[in-house]
């Protein structure tokens, strides 16, 4: 995704970004094995059973890509991966983690609210 920034065309670079994304493609491959990962927790979080840096990663990596506001990344590009989706809400809901977005009233966290 990253060298998609460099794209100084606009519809190359969205185009490029919607190819990454669509299922089966480079991002959308590792984000179905975190998936994966999400789908054997017993707790639903990453590793052992608590809040953990990894937790807050996923959150707000994919968080990103599923909030809508970047050009050439469709909204719902990610919502099959149902583990993904789940552990948004669970992290969202994080007393901690709500609380922390709760008071933030700018646009580009929005996605990351309960």
């Amino acid at each position: 995704m990253t060298a998609t920034w460099g794209i100084e065309d606009e519809a190359k670079r969205n185009a490029k970004r919607t190819e990454l994304m669509v299922k089966g493609g480079p991002v959308e491959k590792w984000a179905a094995l975190i998936d994966g990962v999400l789908a054997k927790s017993k707790s639903g979080f990453a590793l052992f059973d608590r809040l953990t840096m990894a937790d807050i990663h996923i959150f707000v990596y994919f968080g990103f890509f599923r909030s809508g506001g970047t050009p050439g990344i469709p909204k719902d590009s990610l919502d099959h991966l149902v583990h993904i989706c789940k552990h948004k809400d669970k992290i969202a809901n994080v007393p901690q983690v709500k609380d922390y977005y709760k008071g933030n009233e700018n646009p580009a966290y929005a996605f990351l609210k309960a």
